[in-house]
């Protein structure tokens, strides 16, 4: 960009405004061009990152949504037991 800004400056002086002003202008338009490739380099990067972390969530949550079921199922199967207990419990209080 200071290349073509020297060249720009030098054509002003040979040659008036107007290839000057071309020059910069041109030299503007590369610049932001290559700042936008840079920044959608940069959204591209946080968007990867941003499904990896989403992955990694869903992973996660699919991961303890079985540790939940699993849990679950321990509790029905304790609340059997105890049901059992309990009738076994009462009828012995009636034998007696």
């Amino acid at each position: 960009m200071e290349a073509l800004a020297g060249k720009a400056a030098a054509q002003f002086l040979d040659q008036g405004l107007l290839g000057a002003a071309i020059l910069i202008l041109l030299a503007c338009v590369v610049a932001l061009w290559r700042g936008s490739n840079k920044t959608q380099e940069a959204r591209i990067t946080d968007l990867k990152a941003g499904t990896e972390t989403l992955k990694s969530l869903d992973l996660q949550m699919t991961v303890n949504n079985l540790k939940l079921d699993s849990q679950d199922g321990r509790l029905r199967e304790i609340e059997g037991r105890l049901r059992d207990m309990d009738d076994a419990l009462r009828d012995l209080g009636r034998r007696r």
